[in-house]
């Protein structure tokens, strides 16, 4: 995606990071789409602008871009704006759920017995220190649907 770029050190800001001395995150792989060929995901920056992008195999060619999305502004938050704005590369990250493998938000209470029918994407937000929101990307009836918390816009 001309104009945009993986975020580096010289992206970050501190005071808006998650507490943590683990790496982020900001691509995953796998076969999201059950196409039988690994698709990857990642997090772009371009001109202050965050993005969710997951990318496909063309048989043959180039990767074609499958989708795309933002964060929600505080106006698609409404009243849980405060606590729920991702405006930075570091606020949020991704790992593969590989098809077969339970997975739950950090509660637990909701998706407990959760087991992802095809590679899926754990999603995470944090938007202020010490707050985890958790969300699975999972492409369903040909799309990708968003589980538990609904951080993203569907761009394309």
């Amino acid at each position: 995606m001309p104009g945009y770029h993986l975020p580096n050190s010289k992206d970050g800001d501190a005071k808006n990071s998650r507490e943590t001395s683990s790496p982020f995150s900001f691509h995953c792989s796998g076969d999201f789409t059950s196409s039988g060929h690994e698709e990857f995901a990642l997090i772009l920056l371009g001109q202050d602008q965050l993005r969710v992008a997951i990318f496909a195999p063309n048989a043959g060619g180039p990767y074609r871009l499958i989708y795309l999305a933002r964060p929600k502004i505080a106006e698609e938050w409404g009243e849980y704006a405060e606590g729920s704005l991702v405006q930075h590369a570091e606020q949020i990250e991704m790992r593969t759920i590989p098809k077969g493998e339970s997975w739950a938000p950090e509660s637990g209470d909701v998706f407990e017995n959760f087991h992802a029918p095809r590679d899926a994407i754990d999603l995470h937000t944090h938007p202020k220190p010490n707050y985890d929101f958790a969300s699975l990307l999972l492409h369903e009836n040909g799309e990708f649907q968003q589980l538990n918390s609904q951080p993203l816009i569907r761009l394309q």
